[in-house]
């Protein structure tokens, strides 16, 4: 086997490397990336097990999909290993200083290749390993802060992280650093609770965060309303009960009155039933002294005189033998009133 060697300067310690006697490249293997976002800025770390020889590594940044450029060196960490053959397990890290973060959307191609690789043979030999992550402003949301506070009394309010869904106490820490100011601008409270005692005048504070890079949030005001008086909620009870007990009273009266209408109309309803039961009690007794005053017309050749004719007529004028035997003979009934008034009732012989 033809033996080579290979002769190339390391610019990272200046020092000369001679690599004798491998047939191949050895491309990377288990490339892995992790995102460290510290105090200082934000740490791309790309790691190869194997790799022949010494690992090469390219970043490519982008932000909002917009590329960033980058001139800050990568740090290198290489180990050698025997084990039949050589190779290296190595590591490349990249950094992000926090004065060049923006806020938005970071996608960061880290590609890994041997240093000995020609251009053009990344893909050949390299591996391509792609990262993204979000920073965000700070933001920050108040918890337990009442609205209203009565003079004279102690009042707590809570300042946490935006993402944070748990409650935070005094004593815990967050992602953010906390602070409190007054309208003056002055520091008033270090950390997440403020705690004050409402006066005549309750001033007004705000809330701002600042996250490990420096970033700080919008400021989130509080300023609660101050009932005056320590009397005046039991003002505001006495006045409920009072429109509770007028409405009450209120209620009672119309319900009375309601009651009594509902009697009256009871009443008036008996009493025009009543009325109609009399009136249906007396129409019999209209209807038969009406009839005793009507007389019947009868299509026979009879005497029979009608109601208006025995108005006029004197009753002396007749004899009433002779009717007796004319309707006698002719065997039909004649009633015979001793009043003014004569109603025959005809009965036709069977």
């Amino acid at each position: 086997m033809t033996l080579k060697a290979f002769r190339t300067l390391d610019h990272r310690d200046d020092s000369l490397m001679c690599i004798l006697d491998f047939p191949h490249l050895t491309r990377p293997e288990n490339v892995t990336c992790e995102v460290d976002k510290g105090t200082s800025g934000i740490n791309i770390t790309c790691n190869t097990t194997k790799i022949y020889p010494r690992a090469k590594c390219d970043f490519l940044v982008y932000v909002n999909e917009k590329k960033r450029h980058n001139d800050i060196p990568i740090l290198y960490e290489h180990y050698e290993f025997k084990n039949g053959e050589m190779f290296f397990s190595s590591a490349c890290k990249f950094r992000i200083f926090k004065e060049a973060i923006e806020f938005g959307l970071y996608e960061i191609k880290a590609m890994l290749t041997p240093e000995i690789s020609k251009p053009g043979e990344e893909i050949k030999y390299g591996s391509i390993i792609a990262v993204s992550f979000v920073i965000e402003r700070p933001k920050v949301k108040l918890e337990d802060c009442p609205n209203f506070v009565r003079e004279n009394s102690d009042v707590s309010c809570l300042c946490t992280d935006y993402k944070s869904n748990n409650k935070i106490s005094s004593n815990s820490s967050t992602s953010y650093t906390i602070r409190w100011y007054n309208n003056r601008g002055d520091v008033v409270q270090e950390g997440n609770l403020l705690n004050f005692t409402a006066n005549e005048t309750v001033e007004e504070y705000a809330c701002e965060g600042t996250d490990r890079f420096g970033f700080k949030s919008l400021l989130l005001l509080y300023q609660p309303v101050l009932l005056e008086f320590d009397n005046h909620t039991e003002d505001i009870k006495k006045s409920r009960v009072h429109q509770i007990i007028s409405v009450s009273s209120v209620a009672s009266v119309l319900f009375i009155l309601i009651i009594l209408a509902a009697i009256c109309g009871g009443i008036l309803v008996k009493r025009r039933k009543w009325r109609k039961s009399l009136k249906a009690k007396k129409r019999p007794m209209v209807f038969k002294h009406s009839e005793q005053r009507l007389s019947m017309e009868s299509n026979h050749d009879y005497h029979v005189l009608a109601a208006d004719h025995y108005d006029k007529c004197d009753p002396d004028d007749y004899d009433r033998s002779e009717l007796k035997d004319e309707l006698k003979t002719k065997n039909n009934l004649l009633q015979i009133l001793n009043t003014e008034y004569i109603t025959p009732i005809i009965k036709d012989s069977p």
